[in-house]
């Protein structure tokens, strides 16, 4: 009888950017790449895994002579890459073309410089698991090297199984089951911890793999060896032989997820269950991480408009490459989530800063006139704090005895957002609220300007105290903001802009808006833009699920963001959480909680765009930025988006030759009128982009 088979896979994570400077990560990943290189020819039993392109990229470049040792362990299967992207992005809030881009980027460089094709997927730490990603993992990979699968009031997923997507595309996804993956190499989940000694760190591993040796059922099962700023044990290949002899009847092999993966038998994945997106929620959407530094989530879409822009003016061969690496850092999970230490948020301004002095002078298509009104400029007008003034189907109405105006749109009431603070005692990645909640009372707002001319019509509105919320909650001490919204008379949206300046610990500060509709009818749509979902259960909107959705509405209105994505049902309402002073803890070893920058102090600027209601056929506009995989054919034929406020909602670029062709896709569910043209659900269409001229609408 042959021996049951435990799969050893030592597996690498490196932070780009997180709670140490950039520089202490890169001496740390080189210190680790060469004990990893040692090891390995030392033992000739042992395998690793790495599964980031952009630091070994750069690992290469500054020491090439081992460029050689490299390639013959990718040729041996010793040495392994899953996923490859440069770098592990934030899947909810990078456009699907640009998280494509660093795909392709990163697995184009092991088949360019070794010759070697990555075959398992993977996004390790990503904050969330969108629909489409199955899409994407069927196209590029063999099958899905999953971890951190958790289910809002649910356990965790654990073992191998199979993931279904929106579109129905299902992907076998490999994982360890519970008790048999070790994180830190026998280190403590505290990292700064001195004490544990290498004597400790062995015993740890030895505990971990006699508990895995005891509990193996299967013919074949995975264990997981992952660390992250710790450094490789040299001593674990002794560890696993002298574990192995206890065990007669058990191989402890060291694998890689490949080999594991080819050593599952016919017929064992129609055995495994399967999980249906998005009937189980899996994307780790907290609130802290999704409403914390602002500066550092706009970068990218910046960046992102500049370099797909250009690409569409037929400018791609001109594009620096250190514009793309600066976006794959933007990218990069902790990065985009704003859970980084300051000098990290400075670091990452610079690289945009770069990214955009290298993209200057490169041109930027947008074969289509513009939809979007500016709804810039200051109107010269100054009207008086009284009467009715009309602004298209919008109408400001201020009573004379009143301090604010009142809207209304076709003669339906609008209720200005309301400024509602609440009392967290959460991390970035948990919410704890004690209850205690402060609404500004809108009546001691001050008018601060009123212009208009006929056409467009600005109100600005300013709030401030410095004194009165000490006895509301400790942490809460100050609070200033500018509420400032416009309207055009040819355009329905009512532009919100809002800039607070939250002085504080342990608070959060949210735009909330009248549902005018019950909970149930309230939508929202993915930031990824696969489908619409329909309506939602309150409690994906609440508690510990705050989707990072990039429009919220009912029958009644719709809300885009252009910031930060935290929302939620409270109180019969919806509020768009734009801050979170952090909190008095990230983590117990975490050391960067209470910093002014990272509490967001000084004036931040969060703009919304309020839909007086959900985009009809016919009416959209480009507010919510949606993409989508070509479903003409199983290949892959190129994402292209251009990332601006003129295409309208339903339509992306699939391919454009730079010329006179132009393929489109609809893509959110509806018809899309062009040119007196329908393009029904995920219908290509070619057109010549004469029809799109700058005079064509």
């Amino acid at each position: 009888m042959s021996k049951k088979v435990i799969h050893l896979v030592c597996n690498q994570h490196f932070d780009l950017v997180w709670r140490r400077p950039v520089k202490w990560y890169v001496e740390r990943r080189t210190k680790i790449y060469f004990l990893v290189l040692r090891l390995l020819e030392r033992h000739p039993e042992m395998t690793y895994n790495f599964n980031q392109t952009l630091p070994f990229r750069l690992f290469l470049e500054e020491h090439p002579e081992v460029s050689g040792r490299v390639g013959a362990l990718l040729q041996a299967g010793r040495l392994e890459i899953t996923g490859g992207p440069e770098s592990i992005p934030d899947l909810n809030m990078s456009s699907a073309a640009a998280w494509l881009c660093n795909i392709e980027s990163g697995m184009n460089f092991w088949r360019r410089e070794f010759g070697y094709r990555v075959r398992g997927g993977a996004m390790e730490d990503a904050f969330g698991i969108p629909d489409m990603l199955p899409a994407v993992i069927a196209h590029y990979y063999e099958y899905f090297k999953a971890s951190r699968m958790p289910r809002p009031n649910r356990a965790d997923v654990n073992g191998d199984f199979r993931l279904t997507g929106a579109d129905g595309t299902t992907v076998r996804a490999i994982s360890p089951g519970a008790d048999f993956s070790l994180w830190g190499w026998g280190c403590s989940q505290n990292p700064d911890v001195p004490d544990y000694t290498v004597r400790k760190r062995c015993d740890v591993i030895r505990q971990a793999l006699r508990q895995a040796g005891a509990k193996s059922a299967k013919p074949d099962s995975l264990f997981v060896f992952c660390g992250e700023e710790q450094l490789v044990l040299p001593q674990l290949p002794t560890l696993v032989r002298e574990i192995a002899a206890e065990f007669s009847d058990l191989e402890f092999r060291f694998s890689s997820y490949n080999d594991y993966y080819d050593a599952l038998p016919a017929g064992y994945w129609e055995k495994t269950p399967e999980y249906r997106m998005p009937e189980e929620d899996f994307s780790r959407l907290f609130t802290g991480c999704y409403v914390s530094r602002s500066r550092s989530k706009r970068q990218p879409k910046v960046i992102e408009s500049r370099l797909f822009g250009s690409r569409c003016a037929g400018a791609n061969g001109r594009i620096p490459a250190r514009a793309w690496e600066a976006l794959f850092y933007l990218q990069f999970h902790d990065a985009l989530c704003g859970c980084h230490i300051d000098s990290n948020a400075d670091w990452l301004a610079g690289r945009a800063a770069e990214a955009d002095a290298a993209l200057a002078g490169l041109p930027l298509a947008v074969p289509w006139r513009r939809r979007l009104p500016p709804l810039g400029g200051v109107p010269t007008a100054v009207l008086a704090k009284c009467g009715v003034v009309q602004c298209g189907d919008w109408q400001i109405a201020w009573p004379e005895e009143s301090n604010l105006p009142q809207l209304s749109y076709q003669g339906r009431p609008v209720a200005i957002p309301q400024v509602v603070l609440r009392e967290e005692h959460g991390t970035l990645w948990t919410e704890e609220y004690s209850g205690r909640r402060f609404v500004v009372p809108q009546s001691e707002a001050v008018v601060t300007a009123f212009t208009g001319d006929g056409n467009s019509c600005r109100i600005e509105l300013h709030w401030s105290s410095r004194q009165r919320f000490l006895d509301k909650w400790p942490g809460f001490s100050a609070l200033e903001y500018y509420l400032e919204l416009s309207f055009q008379s040819d355009w329905p949206g009512m532009r919100v802009c809002f800039r607070p300046n939250l002085l504080g610990n342990s608070t959060e500060i949210a735009l909330r808006y009248d549902l005018g509709a019950p909970v149930g009818e309230v939508k929202a749509g993915q930031p990824l833009g696969w489908r619409w979902r329909g309506s939602y259960e309150a409690t994906l909107l609440q508690g510990n699920s705050f989707p990072a959705f990039e429009w919220v509405g009912g029958p009644a209105f719709a809300v885009f963001h252009l910031a930060t994505p935290g929302w939620a049902l409270r109180d019969g309402g919806l509020e768009n959480i734009v801050l979170r002073s952090p909190v008095k803890r990230w983590a117990p070893w975490f050391p960067v909680t209470p910093t002014v920058k990272m509490h967001e102090n000084g004036f931040r600027e969060f703009q919304q765009l309020f839909w007086p209601s959900l985009p009809s056929e016919g009416e959209c506009f480009r507010l919510a930025r949606e993409y989508q995989l070509a479903q003409s054919s199983g290949e892959y034929r190129g994402i292209e988006t251009a990332l601006f406020d003129d295409l309208p909602d339903n339509l992306v670029i699939l391919d454009w030759d730079g010329g006179r062709r132009l393929v489109l896709s609809e893509v959110a569910g509806f018809p899309v009128q062009w040119r007196n043209q329908t393009f029904k659900a995920h219908q290509l269409a070619v057109l010549d982009s004469s029809m799109i001229s700058g005079q064509k609408g």
